[in-house]
């Protein structure tokens, strides 16, 4: 019975090894980071693409986020004209907010301008929920209370007034061609400043983490049928007894399953 014992000692040690496991989130974080960035987003922080997936509130500011000056203008006469000379919105901005809220997201639209100027902006952006007036502390506040109430808030924004609620927020947003200081304060910057990318990193985000599950999933069931076997739970019972040498080949092949399955989010699309 000793070399049977010894046989099923080592089985159990190699069948164990929990190498599927381990790799099964850092692979598939890995290669969705790299897939975010082949999308001109950059994720400083891995722990916020994980975060993305459960955020149901976007609080993003206006002016150099959703809009920005219309060089046609004069400055100096901007307080004199209507905001649709003023300003005009950044490109994919209206789709950007119709995605977003079309994926159930709710959205806030935050503004250091007069009541009349934010309500005209919110509605040609389609944006029920906004603010006026806004100083970077009410911007924070309002991350603050959102968060409060259970939801989870990405926040978008440029500029050094949004940096405290870049912080506070659950993922921080930063626009490309932002501050430093905003950029710094933020967990994703979105390369190209198209609010689009929101959207398809929330999809991204999404997909990283079923990857995530499916991995987990297909390393626990090895463990779960190999480790009797090897244990020679069925020898008495059957004569089954685990070889070693196979026990090694299914353990190489479960983590090559899950890097394989990772890599399939390469080919996702968002």
């Amino acid at each position: 019975m000793l070399p049977q014992a010894l046989v099923c000692a080592v089985t159990v040690l190699v069948v164990a090894c929990p190498c599927a496991m381990g790799l099964a989130t850092p692979t598939a974080l890995m290669v969705g980071m790299g897939k975010a960035a082949e999308h001109h987003v950059l994720i400083k922080d891995a722990t916020a693409l994980e975060r993305l997936r459960k955020v149901d509130v976007v609080v993003t500011d206006k002016t150099g986020t959703l809009t920005k000056a219309n060089q046609q203008v004069d400055f100096t006469q901007a307080d004199s004209l209507p905001y649709d000379v003023r300003e005009t919105l950044k490109p994919h901005a209206l789709e950007a907010m119709q995605t977003l809220q079309g994926h159930g997201v709710e959205v806030w639209m935050m503004s250091g301008d007069r009541e009349d100027a934010a309500r005209y902006w919110a509605d040609k952006l389609g944006v029920a929920h906004y603010k006026a007036g806004c100083t970077p502390q009410d911007k924070e506040d309002l991350v603050r209370r959102l968060q409060a109430e259970g939801k989870r808030v990405a926040m978008i924004g440029d500029g050094i007034n949004d940096a405290p609620a870049l912080a506070r927020a659950d993922v921080g947003i930063a626009i490309g061609a932002g501050t430093d200081i905003a950029i710094d304060a933020a967990d994703m910057v979105l390369i190209k400043s198209d609010l689009l990318d929101v959207a398809k990193a929330i999809r991204l985000s999404r997909g990283v983490m079923t990857n995530i599950k499916e991995n987990l999933f297909w390393a626990f069931i090895y463990n779960a049928v190999g480790i009797p076997f090897a244990a020679g739970v069925f020898y008495t019972a059957f004569g089954w007894l685990l070889n070693p040498l196979i026990a090694a080949a299914a353990m190489s092949c479960s983590s090559v399953s899950v890097v394989t399955n990772a890599l399939r989010l390469r080919f996702i699309k968002l």
